[in-house]
């Protein structure tokens, strides 16, 4: 029984430390805005004799004080200090001491205290990166990425585009702001309120998200009972009445929201931080393969009278996250906080809230009951500086370039570049590279080698000529393309053999809503300037083809084309027997649609048939076909090659380019 009555004492004693959580812990070193020069940090707390520290999840014990640096995990300890955080290099910090319960769960309110100071004199010796080697002959050439702060990968920095509405504000009706992010107090249905869509372009959906900090700077406020709300439409494409209504909808939950707090009424404009809370982190993993992340901001007080705005994207300090992740497998120190209960919405109606603020700050009388409103706000005040702060890498010098053979200096480079002249054609070759600092040398990058060798461009495919008027049309293929049996881009007199019957023509197109051909200047169509006949019926046959000796043939047509589905329609056949029977030619992929008639199939993708372009637009008058052909034949037997024209033709025209 005597030990119930402690816990039951210990609780009470915690819980007046909302309003004197110094009674119970206190950072005494380093002081606020101290400047450090060591690479270690010397911290020394005070905490309540009551408190009995130990290791984590201890049965005899109250707990243990969690160490954050600008609300990372940096350690525990388990012991009364002093103590150390070691390896601490340049730049501002937040250093937050925080006592938990054995199992590494806030008290509430939470026994915190935090102090701000700035490291100097110990850089980060930052390594080169991304190594890469590329031979030619007798050399090769060495490229690598400039040195960066580890920290600067990680955690990953997520902002929101420089563009209207990537942040902003609406009250349900209209979109009120165009980059500014404001929380106004007022019925839940039309309060204005804000979103941040923070891009998530360039971090990897296979990471693990280990806590978010979200960094915001508050440019006017006056007393906000506030809350960061999960949002789960995209706000450049929704609605302002759905958009709204997703930002409003998790607003009153402290167990369903990002951020839930209670600001005090000496709350003032400066950068804040904060860890985003509940299913922040999963939900941030979810979003990485779409590319973003979009959070609300409301104000739940019940008047306008009380606020935040938040600078947006196109203001002097816009908004960001920090997101803490690791690789798969490989997760420490998650911190991912969960909700408390300090719920005051449990307690209090929205109206006695309103009725407080009001005579608390027209200095009237107010029931004494309201008075432990009080009891559930947060008393903060702005970080003297923006998250947004670099770490400083050294006084750079050069880059080290090392044979990754035998481990020895083969160069120097102040440029992220190198070339090794004078190699062995067909040896192999490995480098590693550092960066070289006035205060030391970094870190080297992974080794990488490569092997020289004299070098052979490769001649460019089917290479034609084409005889014109006094001219020669001379044309080929990239050195990648597969040789040809055949080609034509019908710019000869002969118009490559082909025969065109029912409207077709060759020559150069003249038709607006028509595309350019693919090279030359001709093509076969069946109106060059407009559109085809109603209820047409042509074909384009070819010359015949002896490819009897190949043995993968294969047909590739570039056409373009525009019809009235399920109406008008062509196909490709050939001939084994100079044309007394056709078959029909079937692609890779299916003719996107079925038979319009027994006498022709539609002809549109094919893709034995490869097509490099394709369009269908469907209007009932002044239709359009226009086949863009480019034959590249690969038979294993005699044939003569027809395209069919569509039957049943309705006002208009086919083509055939190149």
């Amino acid at each position: 029984m005597k030990r119930n009555f402690q816990s039951i004492l210990l609780i009470f004693v915690f819980s007046y430390a909302l309003v004197a959580q110094g009674n119970v812990l206190q950072i005494n070193s380093p002081t606020t805005g101290e400047l450090v020069s060591t690479s270690y940090l010397p911290i020394d707390y005070s905490l309540a004799g009551y408190f009995d520290i130990g290791d984590s999840a201890c049965t005899n014990c109250d707990g243990f004080i969690r160490v954050t640096l600008n609300y990372a995990y940096a350690g525990l300890f388990s012991s009364l200090g002093p103590d150390t955080l070691q390896d601490v290099t340049n730049g501002q910090y937040l250093l937050g001491l925080e006592a938990v319960d054995p199992y590494g769960d806030s008290f509430d309110p939470q026994i915190i205290d935090t102090v701000t100071f700035t490291i100097v004199g110990n850089p980060e010796l930052c390594a080169p990166g991304a190594l890469t080697v590329y031979p030619g002959d007798g050399r090769n050439v060495l490229s690598w990425n400039e040195p960066f702060s580890a920290s600067s990968a990680n955690p990953f920095p997520a902002a929101p585009n420089s563009a209207d509405y990537h942040t902003g504000s609406t009250d349900g009706s209209s979109l009120t702001e165009s980059s500014e992010v404001k929380g106004y107090g007022g019925p839940s249905e039309s309060r204005e309120s804000g979103w941040i869509r923070f891009s998530l372009l360039g971090l990897s959906p296979a990471i693990q998200v280990d806590s978010i900090v979200f960094n915001y700077y508050v440019n006017e406020t006056n007393w906000p009972y506030w809350t960061v709300t999960p949002v789960s439409v995209d706000p450049l494409t929704a609605d302002e009445a759905t958009l709204h209504a997703d930002i409003n909808e998790e607003a009153s939950s402290a167990s369903d929201s990002y951020l839930y707090l209670s600001e005090s009424s000496t709350y003032a404009p400066g950068f804040y931080s904060n860890s985003l809370i509940n299913n922040a982190t999963q939900d941030l993993t979810d979003a990485i393969q779409g590319g973003f992340f979009a959070i609300g901001v409301v104000d739940r007080d019940f008047s306008t009278t009380y606020y935040l705005e938040i600078d947006g994207w196109n203001d002097e300090n816009p908004p960001s996250l920090d997101v803490y992740w690791s690789a798969p497998g490989g997760r420490q120190h998650v911190f991912n906080a969960p909700a408390t209960s300090n719920h005051i919405e449990n307690h209090f109606s929205t109206e006695e809230i309103d009725q407080y603020k009001n005579a608390v700050s027209n200095g009237e009388l107010y029931p004494e009951y309201l008075t432990a409103i009080s009891d559930y706000e947060v008393e903060r005040y702005p970080s003297p500086f923006s998250r947004d702060v670099g770490i400083v890498c050294g006084t750079f010098q050069n880059y080290k370039i090392y044979n990754g053979q035998t481990n020895t200096e083969i160069a120097t480079s102040d440029t992220n570049y190198w070339v090794h002249n004078n190699l062995t054609n067909n040896t192999s070759y490995c480098y590693y590279v550092s960066a070289v600092y006035s205060e030391g040398e970094s870190d080297t990058t992974e080794t990488i080698c490569a092997t020289p060798e004299t070098y052979v461009p490769d001649p460019v495919t089917n290479l034609a000529a084409a005889g014109l008027d006094e001219e020669a049309l001379i044309y080929w293929t990239s050195p990648d393309a597969p040789e040809y049996v055949y080609y034509t881009s019908f710019e000869d007199s002969a118009a490559s053999g082909f025969v065109g019957v029912g409207g077709f023509q060759i020559g150069s197109p003249d038709y607006d809503s028509g595309p350019d051909v693919v090279s030359g200047a001709n093509c076969w169509g069946t109106n060059l300037n407009g559109v085809y006949d109603n209820a047409a019926s042509g074909s384009l046959t070819s010359p015949v083809f002896n490819i009897s000796d190949l043995s993968n043939p294969m047909l590739q047509i570039n056409h373009w084309y525009q019809i009235e589905s399920y109406w008008d329609g062509g196909n490709v056949k050939m001939s084994a027997d100079s044309g007394a029977t056709w078959t029909l030619l079937l692609p890779e992929e299916d003719y996107p649609e079925d038979a319009v008639s027994t006498g022709i199939q539609v002809f549109p993708v094919n893709k034995h048939i490869q097509v490099l372009s394709m369009e269908i637009f469907g209007t009932q008058f002044n239709l359009l076909l226009i086949v863009c052909l480019l034959l590249i034949l690969w038979f294993n037997l005699d044939l003569i090659l027809e395209a069919m024209a569509p039957f049943n033709m309705r006002d208009g025209t086919l083509m055939t380019l190149h």
